[in-house]
């Protein structure tokens, strides 16, 4: 019944999107952060497999951009030559077909399975690349307007949304209220550090934290080319949300990415801009210190635990977990599985199967990663798949930031500049997790994909 509701829901949605594909751009993007909260059970008593809302509207919307192209109501728009029309469209296409081969070598069913997911999230990127160039290559320029105003509030307010309430989060558990209300997984919660690490709708604490790199990042953009104050609000909500998750790898990421978007935008900041973020940057460190001195009104005795172990984690103890030991020895393991077939690999999430022994696998809900994406890669897709992959990021990445430098628009620039910046701080992350599924890793990738496809305006006036 469940899979019967979910097909007219994607049916419902193609039909809308294939008049407004906008709409469902802007639904997707504010999808994006829905996962563990949000997201359910096709089979609710196996728990598996388990659906994202950001899967059933981009599953709409693909359906939507096919028929858009096939009754000829719009035209391709990713032409796969060149920088500015990018081959990055080529670098994906070898990267399905060496999949495909992959797959095609090994006895077992759900390995094909997962290489149709790993397809779906390819299709789906370049359907949103599609419908974003589409866009901005409209000869209205109340058209592409609209764009970036959808765009905005898709991003913005959910990601608004779920940062408050991971700030419920943190405030609830520490006042005491029960997981079933705050929505933390019980590991997460204060009983662990003294403090607890802000979840919010994600499966983990990480995860939401990668999401979030997307609209912090974005967001100071925004503010630098723009100047508009809300942007700053918006960073600043985020920021603090961003931090208490604690999640030092994004952290990590996202220091880098801010190091590259000022010196992207350098010609923007001035002194003014320069005093604001300074100011935003201080009331930041004040709320997210006041969050850890709630602990020792909530709990004396736990207050100096909470602030040690806060540091400690950004600090000395940075190396210093089980976690990381843990990543380490499935690192090792995974090598040895990559020398195994170096070439084309053991198929996309082939890693789960091979470590469980396939085709005696025991539960189709059971994935087991790598927490390593590049390392993930050469034991799925190997040698072939993974340089076919980094060949598409190179390509990607050297585009949006050629396209940025270039871009005369401040909203345009802000975007082609924070979402370059953005995906270098998520695969910096990425070296601390990993999978190949992830849809909003997708959905960056192909929004940068369609800023850096369209027409400037100086190439629609010309």
């Amino acid at each position: 019944m469940i899979t019967v509701l979910c097909l007219i829901a994607i049916a419902v949605g193609a039909a809308v999107f294939y008049v407004r594909p906008l709409w469902g751009l802007a639904a997707l993007v504010a999808a994006l952060p829905f996962e563990r909260i949000g997201g359910f059970a096709l089979n609710p008593a196996a728990g598996y497999p388990v659906v994202q809302p950001a899967q059933l509207v981009g599953a709409a919307l693909v359906a939507a951009v096919a028929a858009r192209l096939i009754t000829r109501r719009e035209h391709w728009q990713l032409s796969p030559t060149g920088w500015r029309r990018p081959s990055a469209v080529w670098w994906l296409v070898g990267l399905a077909a060496i999949a495909a081969v992959s797959a095609a070598l090994i006895p077992y069913r759900q390995v094909w399975i997962d290489f149709v997911s790993g397809l779906f999230v390819m299709t789906l990127c370049l359907a949103v690349a599609q419908t974003a160039a589409a866009a901005l290559n409209d000869n209205s320029e109340a058209a592409r307007r609209r764009f970036f105003k959808l765009l905005l509030y898709g991003l913005f307010i959910s990601a608004a949304a779920v940062c408050l309430f991971g700030l419920y989060q943190f405030v609830g558990d520490l006042l005491g209220l029960p997981v079933s209300l705050t929505g933390l997984r019980p590991q997460y919660t204060k009983a662990v550090f003294a403090f607890p690490r802000i979840q919010s709708t994600a499966l983990e604490p990480l995860y939401f934290a990668n999401y979030l790199l997307l609209p912090l990042v974005v967001s100071l953009a925004a503010f630098i080319t723009t100047k508009r104050r809300y942007f700053l609000g918006l960073f600043g909500l985020i920021a603090i949300t961003f931090t208490l998750t604690v999640s030092r790898g994004a952290v990590l990421g996202a220091v880098v990415a801010l190091i590259i978007l000022f010196m992207a935008l350098r010609n923007s900041l001035n002194r003014k801009l320069w005093l604001r973020l300074g100011a935003a940057t201080l009331v930041i460190a004040v709320l997210v210190a006041g969050g850890l001195g709630i602990v020792s009104l909530t709990n004396p005795s736990q207050g100096s635990k909470a602030v040690t172990t806060f540091v400690g984690l950004f600090g000395a103890n940075f190396n210093q977990t089980g976690t990381l030991t843990d990543r380490l020895v499935a690192q090792r393991q995974a090598w040895d599985i990559f020398l195994e077939k170096p070439l084309i690999g053991h198929g996309v999430g082939g890693y789960t199967w091979r470590v469980l022994n396939y085709p005696a696998a025991r539960t189709g809900g059971e994935r087991i990663i790598v927490n390593n994406e590049p390392l993930e890669l050469l034991t799925e897709v190997g040698v072939l798949g993974t340089l076919a992959y980094l060949g598409f990021l190179v390509t990607l990445l050297w585009g949006g930031l050629r396209a940025g430098l270039r871009a005369s628009d401040p909203e345009r620039r802000a975007w082609l500049v924070g979402l370059t910046a953005a995906i270098i701080a998520i695969w910096i992350q990425y070296l601390s997790f990993s999978g190949f599924f992830i849809v909003h890793i997708w959905v960056t990738y192909g929004l940068l994909l369609g800023f850096i496809s369209a027409k400037t305006r100086e190439d629609q006036t010309a």
